[in-house]
């Protein structure tokens, strides 16, 4: 391992939590290990089975998953408790491709902000990299400044994928387009399926 990778690593997490504490989130800690799933049909888990004890007179086990995001925890605390929280933690998506951009195992952030709607949240999302960039010295801090490009999943398809979404659903073209990009899927599968693909 990189150790000066993990130094700077070390720095932006700890930049992330300063920034959430600073605007009163927080900080919270919840299980790895889920005995229910996230309802999320793109993504595939790690199932592992809980073992009684061995000097347990019951001699039953059962189902865990370990959690793709924390998503599941942290939405019940904020159902019970209405607080703002953030979590960075490891989370576990089977099937995933190993490489720069992906792995089964890696660390995330998690945050929820009450009474707050998704421009809020992109609001609170640009402080933060303006924060971390600003607190760490970054020299690519102009590649990652805000403001960030808003734009809706059908232009992002057209500017980056060189199609429209819409027309490609109303058309049920998904999965020629998928081909046209050299992307491999089967036949007959949901368009949710291209469109993660894609």
């Amino acid at each position: 391992m990189d150790i000066d990778l993990l130094k700077k690593r070390a720095k932006i997490i700890q930049s992330v939590r300063n920034f959430f504490d600073a605007n009163g989130y927080l900080e919270v800690d919840t299980p790895l290990l889920s005995p229910d799933l996230i309802p999320e049909s793109c993504l595939e888990v790690f199932e592992t089975l809980r073992l009684t004890a061995k000097n347990s007179r019951s001699n039953k086990t059962q189902k865990y998953w370990l959690i793709p995001s924390p998503e599941i925890w942290m939405k019940k605390l904020i159902a019970s408790n209405r607080e703002n929280i953030y979590q960075i933690c490891k989370s576990f998506r089977n099937c995933e491709s190993s490489g720069r951009y992906h792995s089964p195992e890696f660390t995330m952030l998690e945050y929820y902000t009450m009474n707050a709607g998704y421009i809020d949240s992109l609001k609170i999302t640009e402080a933060l990299f303006d924060f971390i960039l600003t607190n760490n010295n970054c020299a690519d801090h102009s590649t990652f400044a805000p403001p960030f490009i808003r734009m809706t999943m059908d232009e992002a398809f057209i500017r980056f994928a060189g199609f429209s979404l819409i027309e490609a659903i109303e058309n049920k073209t998904l999965l020629s387009q998928a081909k046209k990009l050299n992307i491999t899927a089967d036949e007959g599968l949901p368009d949710e399926v291209y469109y993660n693909l894609i």
